[in-house]
């Protein structure tokens, strides 16, 4: 560490983002308007917490970019710095500046809003976009397969092989690499299973970290790779974009700390990492519970790491691990702390309690990643 700029050693397969929790980054960004602190959330690349400017792109979602071959990362907003920011006060003013409140006060006199209007630009951005013209140049490469399928899950593998078996050309898109969010168990290697079966298919080509960004008449799927703009024509397109893990609300849901279950079990399965110390689950799914069980190996792992509590349906109370507080039809109400979590308040059979914590993992159901359809 030195005038300001920290080195950060890399583990194998790390993203950006999981490095520098590695070397004890935990502020990660600055919220649009308010300044509010935000910390790792989904490690999904679905929410815009980790967006920080890499080697002098701004907005690049880390949580999901290689950390192989990256110079530099810098945090978009704060001053004098992200992690010390004194534009944080604006949360507490919040009340003077409600939704669109700089159209509606600043509109006189005339003269007024060209300089408001540069303030609110320099305080509300996410990092300097560079002026000058990019040094990378993309070459068109044109498919004409059978069957294009957009994301590589369970649900995307299987219907990519199912056409390749029916004697289909097949191209298979994921804006990552297959599998590489999923902690070891039955459901990676399912995903692998299936993605070694496709692999040995002529007819199938598989492109990874590449982004379908729409689709269009024709059809057209424009697919964004890291060296190439891929232009599909199919005759048929199946989306399989799968879906997100639903957000809560409550009061503090944004403090770092607060955490997607994805994300947290991303974190401890694949990257070897505890979210935190003291962690209490909220769940109300399989799916959590899977995420619960790879939280307490880790933890179990570790000296200074537990899950303390976990809040469960009481049909669902048997499946937590032993020595885990079940809360039975417990729902969180708020989570509290000054800067990062500290605790959570929650409430189970009418009556509301306060349970310390550094981390709070949430997996409460799926929304669909449907933004292509």
């Amino acid at each position: 560490r030195r005038a300001g700029i920290q080195t950060i050693a890399l583990g194998a397969g790390d993203t950006i983002a999981s490095a520098l929790f590695r070397g004890g980054v935990r502020t990660f960004s600055r919220s649009f308007k308010y300044h509010r602190r935000r910390g790792l959330y989904c490690l999904t690349g679905d929410c815009p917490n980790c967006l920080m400017t890499v080697d002098g792109e701004p907005a690049v979602r880390t949580c999901c970019t290689p950390a192989a071959g990256v110079q530099q990362v810098a945090r978009g907003a704060g001053w004098p710095s992200a992690e010390r920011d004194v534009l944080s006060i604006l949360w507490r003013l919040r009340r003077f500046m409600p939704v669109g409140f700089y159209y509606k006060s600043m509109i006189r006199p005339r003269w007024l809003f060209p300089i408001a209007e540069r303030v609110i630009r320099r305080i509300a951005g996410l990092g300097p976009v560079p002026r000058q013209p990019s040094k990378s140049t993309k070459e068109r490469l044109n498919h004409h397969p059978d069957v294009v399928v957009i994301g590589a899950g369970i649900a995307g593998l299987s219907a990519a092989l199912a056409a390749a078996e029916g004697g289909e050309q097949v191209i298979l898109v994921d804006e990552g690499a297959i599998g590489e969010c999923i902690a070891a168990g039955a459901l990676r290697d399912r995903i692998c299973t299936l993605r070694d079966a496709l692999s040995g298919h002529s007819s199938v080509t598989i492109l990874e970290r590449a982004t379908a960004v729409g689709i269009f008449e024709g059809p057209l799927v424009p697919v964004a790779g890291e060296d190439l703009l891929h232009l599909v024509h199919p005759r048929r397109i199946v989306v399989a974009s799968g879906a997100v893990e639903r957000h809560a609300v409550f009061p503090g849901n944004d403090l770092p700390g607060v955490w997607l279950g994805r994300g947290a079990s991303r974190l401890a399965g694949v990257h070897g990492l505890t979210p935190g110390r003291v962690i209490v689950v909220a769940t109300n799914t399989l799916e959590g519970l899977r995420h619960l069980d790879v939280l307490c190996r880790h933890a179990g792992r570790q000296r200074d790491a537990a899950v303390v509590a976990a809040l469960v349906p009481a049909a669902l109370a048997s499946r937590v691990p032993a020595g885990v507080e079940v809360i039975a039809d417990g729902t969180v109400v708020a989570a509290s702390g000054s800067g990062a979590l500290h605790s959570v308040v929650v409430e189970a059979a009418g009556h509301r309690r306060t349970v310390p914590c550094d981390t709070l993992v949430l997996s409460l159901g799926l929304e669909p990643r449907d933004g292509l359809l």
